[in-house]
């Protein structure tokens, strides 16, 4: 799972800066110019989960993440969340 936060021209992805030839490609591919501003989740199978305007909160992240089918079966199997198993999404 990756979270783009996408401010001005700086394009972060879970709190990481990118390069600018990757952002300019990532506002290419979603379509934003490089005025607009988004909070971006974008799910493991490369589907946008998430996109809007103003800042996210984290009942609304972790909502989303744990209605997610791949989530739902970490939970029954008790399985260690991607974070634990080194995959940042990015």
């Amino acid at each position: 799972m990756g979270l783009l936060e996408v401010v001005g021209d700086r394009v972060s992805c879970n709190g990481r800066t990118i390069t600018d030839t990757a952002a300019a490609q990532i506002r290419a591919a979603l379509a934003l110019a490089s005025t607009s501003e988004a909070v971006l989740l974008i799910g493991l199978d490369g589907e946008l989960k998430l996109r809007q305007s103003r800042v996210a909160t984290n009942e609304q992240l972790f909502g989303l993440v744990d209605a997610m089918p791949m989530r739902r079966a970490e939970r029954v199997e008790g399985a260690a969340p991607p974070a634990a198993r080194d995959q940042d999404g990015c």
